[in-house]
């Protein structure tokens, strides 16, 4: 369930009459969005498997160097064995923020729990209070969201915990 649990993790917005993003990514370094788990793993042996869960995969890959920005670590997330996501938590965080927007030019979106930058097929996704960011490419991210929300709608509901198996203050 963790796998699945991540999955939720990151949704962001798209903003109504804003300008795309420059530069949308296509993937990370020579892997492109769609790739298999097994090509992932050919261009970067050191990938460990987090995990799978039904249609979802998650994979890690430690001291890699993005836009500038090392060491970071990267989330790359799989849907029916195909790369729909990556998230990147990269030090210094501080300087997080201002590597996208070089890579990738004035944001789509600012709001307090998030900025984006859209382009026509991929979104670019910051949480500015951990500096965490993602890439999606969002055919393949629509398709993990509508698979993961059948998947929780299709499993019974628990029944909710009896205030005597609840802890007390």
């Amino acid at each position: 369930m963790t796998v699945l649990a991540g999955a939720i993790g990151v949704l962001f917005s798209v903003a109504h009459g804003a300008r795309a993003m420059s530069n949308e990514p296509t993937g990370f370094g020579p892997v492109p969005f769609g790739a298999s788990a097994a090509t992932v793993q050919k261009a970067f042996p050191t990938l460990q498997s987090k995990g799978t869960e039904q249609f979802l995969s998650l994979y890690e890959l430690r001291d890699q160097k993005v836009l500038g920005l090392k060491p970071c670590l990267l989330q790359l997330r799989f849907v029916d064995d195909q790369l729909y996501e990556i998230q990147f938590t990269c030090e210094p965080r501080a300087r997080v923020p201002a590597a996208l927007q070089k890579a990738f030019g004035e944001p789509t979106e600012t709001a307090p729990t998030g900025t984006s930058w859209l382009g026509e097929k991929r979104t670019v996704g910051l949480n500015p209070a951990s500096g965490v960011f993602v890439f999606t490419d969002r055919a393949r991210g629509q398709i993990a969201h509508q698979k993961l929300l059948r998947y929780i709608l299709s499993r019974p509901a628990q029944p909710a915990p009896s205030p005597a198996a609840t802890p007390g203050p």
